[in-house]
């Protein structure tokens, strides 16, 4: 929510949807505290509506009147105050679900059961929220795979690289998620680092004082990243076009500080003694609304037909145009989706909300003998928290069959 202008529209249907849930969820928490007819009572019902009415009132202020920029520490006001809103519309869904349910109901009992189940679940999802505020953006998952090819050249037999991605800069307490990165990925000794975009929300400002930022990861073969969507600057309104460019100006720059080569529609050869492997970067290609940068043709431009070539894609969307081009791509590495930071992870399965917007939304996907991998980003956007959608630095380790 945060990136975006909000519409007056969406500013009405926003506190339309949370007074529902609040006048709905009512119900119940009044049956459940009916019991307590004391002052202690009468002030938590106070403290409900009294919140319920800060809470519109930031809505306003923060997206109606926009009293506060979106930058330096106004914006992190921004960002905690969605992340409160979601959980507090989160905490009042199945109290609203309870009041349903008891308007069928009749007799004091059953009604106050189905109540003490609403409250239960409620405090389960209060819980759960209040672990992705906190653990659920530190620790940072490792995972590893293997991937084998038949056009692998036999000198990049065990190439080893180190896939980031949406780093987002400007966020909430992410600051501190480099130094983590470092010592979690410190076993990995990969030969490549790459890191597909998003390094910020919107602005330049974010990367104050991150110079050098992916230094300290080593890695044989260098350290090389393509622009996000994010990265343009596209999500806030310049009062001019040349204010926006400058702004880009520093972006990009900033990369090159951070340590990392920037790929924008271009490509760089490896080689490893009389073989090559092509790294091969696109600018943001992106299905609508998300803007398309990218020119593929110009970026494999004089790459030999029959090299390996991995491509370096913030957006998944195009993979299946990847799939179908003239040209060979055996590997796309991706980022972009984020998980939609939360998801379920359970007994082998993996279920992401963001699996209702994108085909291509979390993890390994395999055509044709061809690959794509999705990481669901280190940083965080719009909301502070991950749910089940840890952030995860992967090592790929490629292997000729």
């Amino acid at each position: 929510m945060i990136m975006r202008s909000v519409s007056g529209d969406i500013i009405l249907i926003l506190l339309l949807a949370y007074w529902m849930f609040t006048l709905s969820a009512w119900p119940t928490l009044r049956n459940l505290i009916s019991r307590h007819r004391s002052s202690g009572g009468r002030i938590l019902s106070r403290f409900y509506f009294i919140l319920a009415i800060i809470q519109s009132g930031m809505l306003l202020l923060l997206y109606g009147w926009q009293v506060l920029p979106l930058h330096g520490t106004s914006f992190v006001l921004y960002f905690l105050f969605d992340g409160v809103l979601t959980t507090d519309m989160f905490i009042k869904l199945p109290l609203m679900m309870a009041s349903l349910f008891r308007f069928f109901l009749s007799g004091a009992y059953p009604r106050r059961v189905v109540s003490c189940m609403g409250a239960i679940l409620a405090t389960g999802f209060f819980l759960l929220f209040l672990w992705g505020f906190t653990g659920g953006i530190y620790l940072i998952k490792k995972k590893e795979i293997t991937l084998n090819f038949d056009t692998l050249p036999p000198a990049f037999d065990g190439f080893r690289i180190v896939h980031l991605s949406d780093l987002h800069l400007g966020s909430y307490r992410v600051r501190h998620l480099p130094k983590r990165m470092l010592r979690v990925s410190h076993a990995f000794s990969p030969d490549v680092i790459v890191f597909t975009g998003d390094l910020v929300n919107n602005h330049a400002w974010e990367t104050e004082g991150t110079d050098s930022l992916f230094v300290p990861f080593t890695a044989g073969s260098g350290r090389y990243a393509v622009l996000g969507n994010h990265d343009y600057g596209d999500y806030f309104r310049w009062q001019t076009q040349e204010a926006k460019a400058a702004n880009f100006r520093s972006i990009a720059e900033a990369f090159s500080r951070a340590g990392l080569k920037l790929l924008c529609n271009e490509s760089v050869c490896i080689t490893r003694e009389t073989d090559s492997l092509y790294l091969v970067g696109v600018e943001n290609w992106g299905n609508p609304p998300f803007p398309r940068y990218a020119d593929l043709q110009k970026a494999g431009t004089g790459i030999p037909g029959d090299a390996f070539r991995i491509l370096l894609s913030h957006d998944p969307a195009p993979w299946q145009e990847v799939i179908d081009s003239e040209a060979p791509y055996p590997l796309t590495l991706s980022g972009h989706t984020h998980g939609m930071q939360w998801g379920i992870r359970f007994a082998g399965l993996c279920f992401s909300s963001a699996a209702l917007f994108a085909k291509f939304w979390g993890g390994l996907y395999g055509k044709s003998g061809k690959y794509l991998y999705v990481n669901p980003g280190t940083g965080i956007i719009g909301m502070p928290f991950r749910i089940d959608m840890p952030p995860e630095i992967t090592l790929i380790t490629l292997r000729r069959n």
